[in-house]
């Protein structure tokens, strides 16, 4: 489980596929990052096992659903993506659940800096639209965001400079897909309310 709080950026050593999974050797974390094998760990919002570390260097193995269904497949060496670790007992709770297991990838519209800040319009695909409400939760690449308006088919985000800094999102342009999770509690309120008794 997780917040949606990126703590720092990763570079893509390397990323590998072969038969039906692939491997991914990440760098990051900061000076002071201890990754542990067996540990889980968000690589843009996707909860991924760490097989082998070496300083500040991890790998991970990626299954074919998961290349599939997010745009991990799409990464490159010398790719940035953000990094998250699980939340642990007593840290504090910032952001909201994210349970690292995307819903679907969206499609950067538009960013624009709107002010001291950035507008993030992002196209969601069939079916998401319906957890999000404006002032909602909604983690896109791992990062938990607050949704500014909703959109027929998509919502529009307002990202802060300590975000912009933090994160991948400054290197992302209209067109760029990105993995999205709705709010879970969303997605328990459809079950339960949709749920007949008997």
């Amino acid at each position: 489980m997780f917040t949606g709080l990126v703590e720092s950026r990763g570079k893509i050593i390397s990323s590998k596929r072969g038969g039906k999974s692939a491997e991914i050797e990440i760098e990051g974390g900061g000076r002071s990052a201890r990754w542990v094998p067996g540990a889980s760990v968000a690589v843009n919002g996707v909860c991924l096992t760490v097989v082998e570390s070496r300083g500040r260097r991890f790998r991970t193995q990626v299954g074919p659903v998961t290349f599939q269904d997010t745009n991990l497949g799409e990464l490159r060496v010398g790719n940035c993506v953000n990094l998250e670790r699980p939340v642990t007992w007593g840290k504090e709770l910032g952001g909201h659940w994210v349970q690292g297991h995307v819903d679907g990838v969206g499609i950067v519209r538009s960013l624009r800096k709107e002010g001291e800040a950035w507008r993030l319009e992002v196209g969601l695909p069939v079916g998401l639209r319906r957890y999000c409400v404006q002032k909602g939760s909604i983690a896109v690449d791992g990062i938990s965001l607050t949704i500014a308006e909703t959109y027929s088919d998509g919502v529009s985000l307002m990202i802060i400079p300590y975000t912009w800094e933090k994160t991948n999102l400054q290197s992302r342009k209209r067109g760029d897909r990105l993995n999205i999770e709705v709010d879970i509690l969303a997605k328990y309120v459809e079950g339960l309310v949709g749920q007949k008794e008997g």
